[in-house]
């Protein structure tokens, strides 16, 4: 161990060791019944994530296919009037036909990936862009959460 991370870890890895069978006990002992702002899945949970995303005055679209959002993505450009757009890397993304819809639309690409010491001057080249187009790695039906991986990585 060389680092103050290494040493750290391993205090914790120990205590948690130590104290395994009051972890065990306090668990059994925990009541295992939901919170109450904890709400019960819905039984179709795209519908429920888009409720809960609306009461955060997000907007969701529910498409049966690639098409279909394609068509979503489209109507949002136009609405918008982008001429640029902030994009992870479109095989990050994997919508088929989005570099097609882009080039169509005569959208220009800007790299989502800002960071080091060109962080200033990358934010400003990105600032007139009215859309970003990321993916998700994970939606939590429950709260209209989206989890993001940065920078398509």
């Amino acid at each position: 161990m060389n680092t103050n991370r290494d040493r750290m870890l391993a205090t914790i890895r120990l205590g948690l060791a130590r104290n395994r069978s009051w972890f065990a006990a306090e668990a059994a002992r925990a009541a295992h019944t939901p919170p109450p702002y904890v709400l019960p899945p819905a039984d179709d949970l795209s519908v429920q994530f888009l409720a809960e995303l609306g009461r955060l005055e997000g907007k969701g679209y529910h498409v049966a296919d690639d098409e279909a959002a394609l068509d979503i993505v489209d109507s949002i450009l136009v609405a918008h009037q982008a001429r640029a757009a902030i994009t992870w890397e479109l095989d990050q993304i994997a919508l088929p036909g989005l570099a097609t819809l882009l080039a169509a639309r005569q959208v220009t690409r800007l790299d989502g990936a800002i960071r080091g010491e060109q962080r200033q001057s990358q934010l400003q080249a990105c600032e007139p862009a009215a859309v970003c187009i990321s993916g998700v790695e994970l939606a939590l039906a429950e709260s209209g959460t989206l989890l993001l991986r940065h920078a398509g990585r």
